[in-house]
Parts: structure tokens; C-alpha cells; sequence
């Protein structure tokens, strides 16, 4: 609750959670499962990013196992968004060292902010870029989407043997 980022963190088992006194009544302990929705709102493209850029996570649905696992989306309730329609990223720890987990998130949680400012700042020119390569709005979207992730996923592997901005394009000509 106490990260920067983060807006709330859902678990009975908190203070600040609604039905905390029905679970304090009627629980000594608390399971590793719990949700949490980031104070901004991101696309879907952006979660997957983070979502991606763990380490220690799985995907998955099977709670309770051995292997840390997570789910993000946004949810509908009585067919209302659930906090505003931002996505919950629902974790459930399994038996890996806490503090490994805890860096594999803020780690993440560090490199999807700036990677946000380097979207905001290079996105357009990158579009522009590709528009001229591949002629179609749609087919630039796509690429553009791609050379985005391909940087994400590839950006530890930035030797700096050039100029940030012409590494990015040669990936985006790649693509194209």
C-alpha cells in the first residue's frame, strides 16, 4: 500500500479493506493472494508490458501452488467497472524468496515507468517513421506496437554504441 504507484492493494486481511472485520472474525491467518490497481490508468498493451517484464511470475488462474503466478484485467461488477475500469493484477505468492519477488516488482515497476516516458516522447516521430516504410495507418500501428515491445523486451540489451533514438529506429526499420 505504501508504493508510490500503486492506488490499492485488496486483501481482507488489511485494515483498509472493507470487510476486514468479517475476515479478522472469522480467520487467524492469510492466504498470498491479493490484488492491487495502479493509480494510473494504462492501456492493455502497457500491463502486458509489465506483466512481461517479470521474472518470478507465471501466468495463471491455478492459485495455490508452488509457482508466484498473476492475472491483470479490468473487471465489470453488476455490469459497472470495478475501480474505475483500471486493471486489477491479481498475485498469488507461491514459495519463492520474498525478497527475490519483491525486486522482480519493483524492478518492473521501475523500468514500465520510464519506459512510458520514452513512449511519450518517441512514439509519433517512430509512427511517422514506419508510416513512410510500410504506407498504411493500420500496418504502422502494428509495427509500431511491435518495435515497442522489441525494445521493451530488449532494452538491457542496449550497448550504447549509438545514440538511444537510432537504435530504437533500426528497430522499427527492422520490423517494418
Amino acid at each position: 500500500e505504501s508504493q508510490e504507484i500503486v492506488e490499492s492493494v485488496i486483501h481482507p486481511g488489511l485494515e483498509s479493506h472493507p470487510q476486514h472485520n468479517l475476515w479478522k472474525r472469522d480467520f487467524t491467518g492469510a492466504s498470498g493472494l491479493f490484488t492491487f490497481t495502479f493509480k494510473d490508468s494504462y492501456s492493455t498493451e502497457t500491463i502486458a508490458l509489465f506483466a512481461n517484464s517479470l521474472k518470478m511470475f507465471g501466468f495463471g488462474f491455478s492459485w495455490g501452488g508452488f509457482k508466484s503466478l498473476l492475472t491483470a484485467r479490468p473487471y465489470k461488477r453488476d455490469g459497472k467497472w470495478v475501480h474505475d475500469g483500471k486493471h486489477l493484477v491479481r498475485l498469488s505468492i507461491g514459495l519463492e524468496d520474498t525478497d527475490d519477488l519483491i525486486a522482480d516488482l519493483k524492478n518492473a515497476s521501475t523500468k514500465e515507468k520510464a519506459f512510458r516516458q520514452l513512449i511519450a516522447e518517441y512514439k509519433e516521430r517512430l509512427y511517422w517513421h514506419i508510416r513512410k516504410i510500410v504506407h498504411t495507418h493500420e500496418n504502422a500501428d502494428d509495427v509500431l506496437q511491435n518495435t515497442f515491445i522489441r525494445i521493451y523486451k530488449s532494452i538491457a540489451n542496449f550497448q550504447e554504441k549509438s545514440a538511444l533514438h537510432t537504435w530504437m529506429y533500426r528497430i522499427a526499420y527492422n520490423e517494418s
